[in-house]
């Protein structure tokens, strides 16, 4: 949940905060990620508010409800961008700035060790699931549910062996809002040949809206 030198809190500290912490307070995700090479980037917001207003250059693009502590904004992108998260009142915010850039930066890629390098053509395909949606965004599709029995066995594992009650129940609608590949590289479920072919199949499947 923090680096190395425990100086910084990633981005999964925020989600365990969301949905433990009483503190009002809203988070916005990959701060790091400036250089943006899309024209049309998600801005996603970790939150234990109802709901989040973004404001984008200091005009209000959209306020939108939380839903399992998360909300999630497109947002144009054609130079230097100052976006500014806010909750309930003007005091719980968080800002970050982005910019738009030609092509990707390649700092941002891992260099070896990362399941994103396993791919070739790369993870995601526009318009469909792939391992890099979370497991609520998966569910929303039947179809998709079936094939990701192998994951759910492993995250039995993560979770543990808890008595029912309210920390379990939460702990499981946290994983929910992780990323599938989250769950595949924590858990080993799956082999590397068995994580491509399960995105494979998740590429065939349109993504919910």
């Amino acid at each position: 949940l923090v680096t190395f030198d425990r100086k910084t809190k990633k981005d999964a500290y925020y989600i365990y905060k969301a949905y433990l912490s009483k503190e009002p307070f809203v988070y916005l995700t990959k701060k790091r990620y400036v250089d943006r090479e899309e024209p049309v980037t998600e801005v996603k917001v970790y939150t234990n508010e109802p709901e989040v207003t973004l404001i984008v250059d200091g005009n209000v693009l959209e306020t939108k409800p939380a839903a399992d502590h998360m909300v999630k904004f497109n947002v144009e992108i054609s130079g230097e961008h100052h976006i500014k998260a806010v909750g309930s009142n003007e005091n719980i915010t968080d800002e970050m700035d982005i910019r738009k850039v030609a092509e990707k930066n390649e700092a941002y890629i891992v260099k070896g060790g990362s399941v994103h390098n396993w791919f070739a053509g790369g993870v995601e395909k526009d318009g469909y699931l792939s391992i890099m949606d979370s497991f609520s965004d998966v569910f929303a599709v039947p179809e998709a549910v079936a094939i990701l029995q192998p994951v759910l066995e492993g995250m039995k594992d993560l979770l543990g062996k808890r008595e029912e009650g309210e920390e379990s129940a939460d702990m499981a609608q946290m994983m929910m809002s992780f990323p599938v590949e989250t769950a595949l590289r924590m858990s080993s479920a799956l082999s590397k040949e068995e994580i491509i072919a399960l995105n494979e199949k998740l590429n065939q499947i349109p993504r919910k809206d």
